[in-house]
């Protein structure tokens, strides 16, 4: 009679760790149904925001969270996404309102040169990941360079802010692209979420560049 009861009771511990291993593995990597919030509030809101955006896939089943209630500092979240056996990783950051401050993805990228990626193309693959972060960024900047990185075969591609015809100084965005598959390496919105639009007004005494040099060479 005791043998048989430590039986059950071998069974039932047994299929408590296996129940709790299932669960533990569903909770760490399996997909969610829920719909994303565009104006998160909680941490999982923002959390689904940010893999919605990015694409980060559910292979990357670690998460490590920072968080700040720095009113000095622009960033609420810093997230970062690990893959158990692998080593890569994304960092996200990103401010009280959900916006997105900065995206990391680092990896041992393929440094072999490529087939030439033209101007135009990486434009566009810029251009798509702006609207994909931020819609509102797309209409109120400007690309002013393309730099490419021969080493890690990225091109990177800086934006400036403009009211207008007027640029606005120190308001610099850049995004990376890998140009091995076109995908997304860095992003980092610089000033834009801090200069706020009251700040940069369409409404203020703009002169404009022309008329900016002629006061200038008039000095």
């Amino acid at each position: 009679m005791k043998s048989k009861t430590k039986f059950i009771i071998s069974m039932l511990l047994i299929f408590t760790m296996l129940v709790g291993t299932s669960c533990s593995t569903m909770a760490k990597g399996g997909k969610t149904s829920k719909a994303v919030n565009k104006n998160p509030k909680t941490e999982e809101e923002y959390i689904l925001k940010a893999k919605e955006i990015f694409e980060i896939s559910d292979d990357y089943t670690e998460l490590d969270i920072e968080t700040s209630d720095n009113k000095d500092r622009s960033e609420k979240y810093r997230f970062h996404w690990s893959r158990e056996d692998g080593d890569d990783g994304i960092n996200v950051s990103m401010d009280k309102e959900g916006n997105i401050i900065s995206y990391n993805h680092y990896a041992n990228r393929d440094n072999k040169i490529k087939d030439h990626v033209s101007r135009e193309a990486i434009e566009k693959a810029a251009f798509k990941y702006l609207e994909k972060i931020d819609k509102n960024l797309v209409a109120s900047h400007k690309v002013v360079s393309v730099d490419y990185d021969k080493y890690e075969n990225t091109a990177s591609v800086t934006f400036r802010r403009y009211v207008g015809d007027v640029p606005v100084i120190g308001t610099n965005l850049v995004i990376q692209i890998d140009l091995s598959d076109m995908s997304l390496a860095y992003y980092d919105s610089g000033l834009y979420y801090l200069v706020k639009d009251e700040t940069v007004s369409k409404d203020a005494k703009l002169i404009g560049l022309d008329h900016a040099k002629e006061k200038i060479e008039k000095v």
